[in-house]
């Protein structure tokens, strides 16, 4: 390939395979070719929805290296990005600070999250998480903190308790816990179980000086 071919294809873009058939990807390498370092993932057909959520807009990603090398930071940014009419907005950083073997980790920030409902009404957060990819157990193991105010106007914290676990082969988070502090109202705690694999959460409420717990389902 000579150097006027490796421009044109820097200038244009290439097609990048995606698992969302809905969705059409394109992205540039680094000026040494050694990476992929922007990638456009853009919805055009809202009508379009093999997975069951209708999406319309573009998602911006953008790499300072290899996914797999410590140091490498990821940036994702959203364009006019909407999920069944709700429009979704924030920055979100990942940034990989180890790779021991079988073992990757992760620090990601959420900045300036905020989902714009039909209605108008809107709820912002911000997050910060610590994520271990396991590619030997096959599992994703997270702890995180997260602030913000919902739809309703009410100021949320939340806070692991004990680490969220998700295997690869799993739709549903299958065990840990976090906590929920609404403002003016009683903490609640989420637990997901003992790592099975269903749809079944538990969330635990105090109720009159006693605590409760209520069975849900996970959507």
């Amino acid at each position: 390939v000579d150097e006027i071919e490796i421009d044109e294809q820097l200038k244009s873009g290439q097609a990048l395979f995606f698992p969302d058939s809905c969705a059409d990807v394109t992205y540039y390498l680094s000026s040494d070719l050694s990476y992929v370092e922007n990638v456009t993932i853009c919805y055009n057909d809202f009508s379009c929805s093999p997975i069951g959520q209708r999406r319309i807009g573009k998602i911006h990603v953008y790499l300072t290296g290899l996914i797999s090398e410590e140091g490498t930071v990821v940036t994702v940014t959203l364009q006019d990005f909407y999920i069944e009419h709700h429009k979704i907005e924030g920055t979100q950083t990942s940034t990989n600070t180890d790779v021991s073997g079988f073992v990757w980790e992760f620090e990601q920030t959420v900045e300036n999250g905020k989902i714009t409902f039909p209605s108008g009404d809107f709820s912002l957060w911000e997050s910060e998480k610590t994520i271990e990819v396991n590619l030997l157990t096959k599992k994703y193991i997270q702890t995180s903190a997260s602030n913000g105010v919902n739809s309703h106007g009410i100021e949320f914290e939340t806070e692991t308790l004990t680490p969220l676990e998700k295997s690869f082969t799993c739709g549903f988070i299958g065990k840990g816990s976090f906590l929920i502090e609404l403002e003016d109202y009683d903490e609640m705690v989420i637990d997901y179980g003992d790592g099975s694999c269903d749809d079944q959460a538990t969330i635990i409420f105090e109720d009159d000086d006693e605590y409760e717990s209520i069975e849900f389902t996970l959507e």
